[in-house]
């Protein structure tokens, strides 16, 4: 087929970026790195393993810090990350929001499930529940600011939580050290565009218009209730009855043209928050991508944005990087830095690195 080589011709000119998911991946059950995942031995073996780019996410702890850590608790309440208070009991790590900055010495991190054991059951049995040796402990923002300045990579903030002081505070952070050229863009889950829940605070809305950084829409999936309330808009918004049998006809073409059912909701309302919020980015899981992605992802191009897929909390595979690039993305978020730059190099989709300008330890 000659679709493929013309896609490599294509992003020969544009090479995809290999961006770290908390460095050099996650560190839980059933995920290949051997880093406690959003550490400093993580962020230097995924920059060692070539990423461009490391992903970490904030929140504000109880005791008003700003942390870095991507969650402290599994969905069945045990926890998975970090050492229980009091071996032999199975206490788990509070969340962010009750995390107290000036106890860390209490949660050590866990040894990686990669090196503990590979069986599920015992991995939660408390006689494995050991810190990684030496204690390694939850990083502040400052202290991850500080460590970035001092690489060649960039990084993408993710504002997690709902609290709304939580913009402010970062911008406030990015001031203090100076770092904003160290940021590749901010991130998060919580926009409120099409968003049918109300509880969820908009944490994209105060940065909008601020040109010292970058925005990126992060969402699972295609969003349907965010599609199908954005077609609704569309709909409700046109007075002529005429109009809207038109509009419906289009879509129906539109569909049929893509090779997608006519009730699956577009993307283009990705688009329109984009475009509200002077995102660079749009952010979508990499498993969702179908051929509902292409004309999106085209349009963005057009628009000058770029899009950037994320990788669930997995092991990813070359046959999903094979998936991925077909639908010409600028970036994908991974738990494998290593795996991916090293299927992007074999198939011409990544620069070979520059040794004499990627300082892979930062100084003492």
């Amino acid at each position: 087929m000659l679709i493929y080589p013309i896609l490599i011709l294509f992003v020969h000119l544009f090479p995809i970026k290999v961006v770290g998911h908390g460095g050099n991946g996650c560190s839980q059950f059933n995920c290949i790195s051997r880093d406690p995942e959003n550490s400093i031995p993580s962020f230097l073996h995924a920059i060692s393993a070539g990423a461009d780019i490391i992903e970490t996410s904030v929140w504000i702890s109880k005791d008003d810090e700003l942390i870095i850590s991507h969650r402290n608790v599994i969905d069945s309440g045990r926890d998975d990350l970090y050492a229980s208070i009091t071996p032999g009991q199975s206490s788990t790590t509070p969340r962010p929001s009750q995390y107290e900055h000036k106890h860390r010495e209490k949660y050590p991190v866990k040894e990686p499930w990669s090196i503990a054991r590979s069986e599920k059951d015992l991995y939660y049995s408390d006689q494995f529940n050991r810190p990684f040796n030496p204690p390694l402990y939850l990083l502040t923002l400052g202290e991850f600011l500080h460590f970035i300045s001092q690489t060649n990579t960039t990084a993408i903030l993710e504002m997690s939580g709902n609290d709304p002081r939580l913009p402010h505070r970062i911008i406030s952070e990015l001031e203090q050290y100076q770092a904003f050229d160290k940021i590749h863009a901010i991130s998060t889950f919580s926009w409120s565009q099409y968003n049918p829940n109300p509880s969820q605070i908009d944490l994209l809305e105060p940065l909008r218009n601020d040109t010292r950084i970058k925005r990126a829409l992060r969402f699972y999936g295609g969003r349907k209730y965010q599609a199908l309330r954005y077609q609704f808009k569309q709909i409700s918004q046109i007075h002529s009855p005429f109009t809207v049998v038109v509009h419906l006809i289009t879509s129906a073409i539109r569909s049929i043209s893509n090779g997608v059912p006519f009730f699956t909701p577009n993307n283009d309302f990705i688009l329109d928050a984009a475009q509200h919020y002077n995102a660079s980015f749009i952010h979508p899981s990499c498993e969702s991508l179908d051929q509902n992605w292409n004309h999106t992802i085209q349009r963005a191009h057009n628009s000058g944005i770029q899009t950037m897929c994320w990788f669930g909390r997995q092991t990813d595979t070359f046959h999903q990087f094979e998936q991925v690039v077909q639908f010409n993305v600028d970036e994908i978020s991974t738990n494998d830095p290593f795996g991916l730059t090293q299927f992007l190099r074999m198939k011409g989709l990544k620069e070979k690195p520059d040794r004499t300008s990627r300082r892979h330890f930062p100084p003492n």
